[in-house]
């Protein structure tokens, strides 16, 4: 039995790991492969995990969940997801692609919501999994360093950016969004000294720095302040103003490198916005998880923006368009929920024993949370920001599931 759930966990592992590599640097011939075929995998993947962990004993046994505040949001979003999905928009959702790309959500969503956040109820399996993102976080950022050092792996859209592994800057910045808070959380829990917490600082905040994303900057900021504000009440405040002064020294960085994207983005927002206020269809239900897409890229055109972008750069718009605004307003709720569920565990016994776990996960997650406000990818089945997402979020509601 032991053997079968190591093999699950591997699969589950392998599913993570394409996700990342899809959005990698790699060699047209993979990248082209995984990028065309990568529901197909992870659909695979999923029927291969269900293989290697079928046990008909636990199935009889399986009982539903206790009815409660909680089960009854899942429910309700998974009813305006089938509603949207396969009801109203079911002719678009038919197509090949799309209907793949709908059975990715609740794979993700099973994966690394429910299954994996038990997994890292044991301390050290947390820590061997931190260890593992920290370990590819520092090869990343070498590999921007020397990018911008030697012209290797750069690309000529962005010409002196940090890219590390990755083919764009902004999904390279979220990186950083997300090692800041393990690398405190693993100086907290002694499994790093200061001098190795203030080296790792210097080398990633460098990176992020040359990502010259704003949206990754923010993420970065929020997360030191979530962190600090349930950890140290002065260092949040020194970390608050400075900050604000570094926040200046950025902008005017960014802004001699980047070219004002705010009135383009702007027209991303009003393009999609438009979209859902079309009719009150549209506003519940959305346009189809792949139409809506094509749809939007039309749209912004002819509102004059010509950013290569295919979503509006928020993940509340992003599923507007594509499942209804009732979609992603159900999904803030659960959010908000959960972490509030979770801070409020955390006030009730800060040197409880799952306390630091629980300020690492609500850092990540409000952190993504918010910077997705100015991006999207959080909301890509395909890609490796959702799994990491839904991980820190299903962490935090079983810790304070758990531990009453």
């Amino acid at each position: 039995m032991k053997k079968n759930l190591v093999i699950s966990d591997l699969f589950v592992f392998l599913f993570f790991s394409v996700n990342l590599m899809i959005i990698l640097n790699l060699p047209e011939f993979i990248g082209g492969i995984l990028f065309t075929h990568i529901f197909e995998i992870q659909i695979l993947i999923f029927v291969c995990f269900a293989i290697s962990s079928l046990n008909f004993e636990q199935l009889i046994k399986l009982k539903l969940p206790n009815f409660n505040s909680d089960f009854f949001l899942f429910s309700i979003l998974i009813l305006l997801f089938l509603i949207s999905s396969f009801w109203i928009n079911l002719e678009p959702n038919l197509k090949f692609d799309a209907a793949l790309k709908l059975i990715s959500y609740p794979i993700n969503i099973y994966f690394f919501f429910f299954y994996i956040p038990k997994k890292l109820l044991e301390k050290s399996i947390l820590v061997s999994f931190l260890w593992v993102v920290l370990i590819f976080s520092i090869i990343n950022a070498l590999m921007g360093l020397i990018g911008i050092s030697t012209g290797i792996l750069q690309n000529s859209i962005f010409p002196g950016h940090s890219l590390g592994l990755f083919k764009h800057p902004n999904t390279h910045a979220f990186i950083y969004t997300i090692i800041f808070p393990i690398i405190l959380y693993l100086y907290y829990e002694k499994k790093i000294t200061i001098t190795v917490l203030i080296l790792f600082s210097i080398l990633f905040f460098s990176n992020l720095f040359l990502t010259y994303s704003r949206a990754g900057f923010l993420g970065f900021v929020v997360g030191l302040l979530t962190f600090f504000f349930f950890k140290s009440k002065r260092t949040f405040i020194f970390i608050f103003l400075f900050s604000v002064l570094m926040s200046f020294f950025f902008l005017s960085d960014v802004s001699q490198v980047k070219t004002d994207s705010s009135l383009p983005r702007i027209l991303l927002i009003v393009s999609a916005i438009q979209m859902i206020s079309s009719g009150t269809s549209r506003f519940l239900w959305g346009y189809g998880v792949n139409d809506a897409i094509e749809i939007f890229k039309t749209e912004k055109v002819f509102l004059g923006s010509l950013e290569i972008v295919p979503d509006p750069h928020n993940w509340i718009l992003t599923l507007g368009i594509q499942f209804g605004m009732l979609v992603p307003i159900t999904v803030f709720i659960i959010v908000a929920r959960i972490f509030y569920h979770g801070s409020k565990k955390y006030k009730s016994n800060p040197r409880g024993e799952y306390s630091n776990e629980l300020i690492l996960a609500m850092s990540i997650v409000l952190a993504l949370f918010i910077e997705n406000f100015f991006e999207a990818l959080i909301t890509y089945p395909e890609y490796f920001l959702m799994p990491f997402f839904l991980m820190m979020l299903g962490y935090i509601k079983i810790i304070y599931a758990k531990t009453g």
